[in-house]
């Protein structure tokens, strides 16, 4: 197994924190982990850490090259602070005296890996619980029984939709700014699967703009119900109002559905508009990632569209798919 990445320097910080989350453990799994880990031990020694502290379990995971977990509690540090090699799949860690947020960050992660191997509604609940809490915004896998086919999967960069009739990109983006930056990815030929945000230009109130701005592309007619209950759950998914979050990295917007896509082939299970993307920072290679995306529980219409004022927090660091 490879040694974990020993060259940031957010790393000191990162190692001081999981020894302060995580308890005292088997004292045979942190001596294998000294044993077989001499040169990361000797670094953390030379920074004032001690390997004794560090949970039994975990160090008898990493000393079996299971995984190396990291758990970043509202600390932004980048994924660069630690290495991940053969991380995959959970359990990722077991947590028993730490803070109530890193609990639930460390039990998110073990609940995504659960759903890479099966997306069970059980599972999907208990995320949204852990992630209702982590954010304080009521999420929920369905609502009134409707929902999607899954709440894991990958979402992939969209066009920009046309808002009205006739609506040019100088139109949809009038400054040089937002040209700029979301020009390029132009707008689709074809209106949304919901048609026209607008009648007309002057029909187009910011309430609106916004729903443009943050939408979704998701998979409704794959929802086994979708073709004999069609005009009901058209009408309930139009500018559903859900969370996306980016587990890789915490990041984490509010948009609506707007669209229906991407096909099954493109194995992607979602879509995003050019903003949302930017938000979630999948907006190089090949504009992808997965997400986590579930369903706010927002009645009147309190939580505003974008990103969250602070990111979750990375609850934990896997080869995704």
């Amino acid at each position: 197994m490879d040694e974990p990445n020993l060259e940031s320097k957010e790393t000191d910080s990162f190692f001081e924190k999981l020894i302060t989350a995580l308890e005292k453990h088997q004292q045979a799994a942190v001596r294998s982990f000294k044993k077989n880990h001499k040169k990361t031990v000797k670094w953390l020694n030379s920074r004032g850490g001690d390997v004794g502290k560090l949970g039994g379990k975990v160090a008898g995971q990493i000393s079996k090259g299971v995984v190396t977990t990291a758990v970043v509690a509202a600390t932004g540090l980048p994924l660069t602070a630690i290495s991940t090699p053969n991380a995959f799949p959970a359990p990722i860690i077991e947590v028993t005296q730490a803070t109530d947020k890193v609990k639930d960050l460390v039990e998110t992660g073990n609940l995504i890996s659960g759903l890479r191997q099966s997306q069970d509604r059980q599972t999907e609940d208990a995320l949204a619980n852990n992630l209702s809490k982590l954010t304080g915004i009521k999420l929920a896998a369905k609502i009134d029984n409707k929902g999607l086919t899954r709440v894991l999967g990958r979402i992939g960069a969209e066009q920009h939709l046309y808002r009205y009739p006739g609506e040019t990109i100088n139109d949809h983006l009038p400054n040089t700014f937002e040209r700029a930056n979301y020009g390029p990815e132009g707008i689709a030929p074809h209106q949304g699967a919901w048609g026209y945000f607008a009648n007309n230009k002057s029909n187009l109130t910011p309430d609106l703009v916004e729903k443009e701005k943050y939408y979704l592309a998701v998979q409704t007619f794959v929802i086994p119900e979708w073709n004999s209950n069609w005009s009901e759950l058209k009408d309930w998914f139009k500018y559903r109002k859900m969370l996306v979050y980016n587990p890789k990295n915490g990041k984490n917007v509010v948009a609506v559905v707007a669209d229906a896509g991407p096909a099954t082939w493109t194995g992607k299970h979602f879509g995003g508009s050019p903003e949302v993307m930017e938000e979630l920072k999948l907006t190089t290679g090949n504009k992808s990632g997965e997400v986590v995306i579930l369903l706010i529980d927002d009645p009147q219409d309190q939580v505003p569209l974008g990103p969250l004022e602070k990111n979750i927090g990375v609850a934990f660091m896997t080869k995704s798919k």
